[in-house]
């Protein structure tokens, strides 16, 4: 019997431990803050439950309450990229060629270029943003909380494969790449980068 005891119990233990996961460690409260992330060695506060809850044992407070939330970004090349495009005026230089590509003026090819240029540089490129919110409460040598975080992202995919920008000139149904004046086709203005940024996330 004492045996089998054994054996449940390393078996409870080695399921318990294949579901476990760990998140990341998300700073909370200004003062951990200002101090570089150090939140575990910060003075005992509402947030001692989750920062560190052995400095409940020595808090000289009866009453702590904290309330607090943000957002955390990273930007690994895209939100650059995506400034990039608003400075040149991306999206009045896509209306002003969509339907009129054989009437641009050589500054307008020359932005357009440029923006091509941005966009196939993109691929691979994201942002990230992770919103949290927390609330916490110790009275004496007790505590609680409740700490919520979510993960937000976009990845630029862009196929190297559809680089062209291609436009409708002003004869409907035919089309040119405005960056080396060859004629098109409807498929390629299609799966041409001007239109392929609108779904590259």
């Amino acid at each position: 019997m004492r045996t089998s005891k054994i054996i449940l119990s390393i078996v409870a233990s080695a399921t318990v431990a294949s579901i476990a996961s760990a998140g990341d460690f998300q700073v909370l409260g200004s003062k951990a803050s200002s101090m570089g992330g150090a939140g575990v060695a910060t003075s005992p506060s509402a947030l001692a439950s989750y920062n560190n809850p052995a400095l409940l044992g020595t808090n000289p407070e009866k009453l702590s309450i904290h309330i607090g939330a943000g957002v955390t970004a990273k930007d690994t090349g895209a939100g650059e990229s995506i400034g990039d495009l608003n400075d040149l005026d991306f999206s009045g230089l896509k209306d002003a060629a969509d339907g009129n590509a054989d009437n641009l003026t050589a500054d307008q090819i020359a932005a357009l270029g440029s923006a091509q240029s941005i966009i196939v540089g993109m691929d691979g490129k994201g942002i990230a943003m992770s919103p949290n919110a927390d609330f916490g409460v110790s009275y004496g040598a007790f505590g609680t909380g409740l700490f919520v975080t979510s993960d937000i992202g976009a990845h630029a995919n862009v196929l190297q494969s559809h680089t062209d920008m291609i436009f409708e000139t002003s004869v409907p149904g035919t089309y040119v790449d405005v960056l080396t004046g060859n004629a098109k086709t409807l498929a390629e203005y299609q799966a041409s980068v001007n239109l392929a940024i609108s779904s590259a996330w």
